[in-house]
């Protein structure tokens, strides 16, 4: 992925039974979906929770994943 000009920056990946958890920080929507769909091509891989977080790079507004802001919300 980091070939890739979509690439997340500071991308880090934890893999454990089969489930990937890509964390970093994004700046455009189709980083997030291209990161989540290299991901869920690799064999064995079961499942993706998103934990890329989103920031504009005009006004430095910084979001969550939006799969981590349902789990914040639940919490």
């Amino acid at each position: 992925m980091e070939r890739n000009d979509w690439c997340p920056f500071g991308l880090n990946v934890i893999i454990r039974d089969g489930i990937v958890h890509p964390s970093g920080v994004i700046t455009a929507e189709r980083a997030r979906q291209a990161a989540i769909v290299a991901a869920e091509n690799v064999e064995g891989v079961t499942k993706v929770h998103d934990h890329l977080c989103w920031i504009d790079t005009m006004s430095g507004v910084y979001l969550n994943s939006p799969e981590d802001d349902e789990l914040a919300k639940a919490s």
